[in-house]
């Protein structure tokens, strides 16, 4: 299970691309490895998630769409937080509904649904 404690050493493990990138900008300075996983997630996850979807890259984009799958069914609502505040809203302002309505899996989608009614 995700918790908020492990969130962003299980998503290293489970996700090479996102460990490559995430170690290049630590180096970079972009983000340090005591930052928030908000942080993280947005400047790391995030921006890595839309280049896979942008070019269809797979199966490392299904991958980590399993993964953001898994961090909106957590039990840990922290983890489900970060998944809407720091994944969706950005992805949201990236691209179409209905482009990412054929990525989501079902929680995600729910996550993605909740967060259309506030914003709008």
């Amino acid at each position: 299970m995700l918790t908020y404690d492990t969130l962003t050493e299980q998503a290293l493990e489970a996700l090479p691309l996102f460990r490559e990138r995430y170690d290049r900008e630590i180096a970079s300075g972009t983000v340090d490895a005591d930052d928030g996983k908000h942080i993280i997630f947005s400047l790391v996850f995030t921006p890595m998630l839309e280049e896979l979807i942008r070019n269809n890259t797979q199966p490392v984009l299904s991958e980590t769409l399993d993964f953001l799958e898994k961090m909106a069914s957590s039990e840990d609502r922290l983890v489900v937080e970060v998944c809407d505040q720091s994944v969706l809203e950005i992805l949201n302002g990236e691209f179409t509904d209905s482009k990412l309505r054929r990525l989501f899996g079902e929680e995600t989608q729910k996550g993605f649904d909740a967060l259309k009614m506030y914003m709008w």
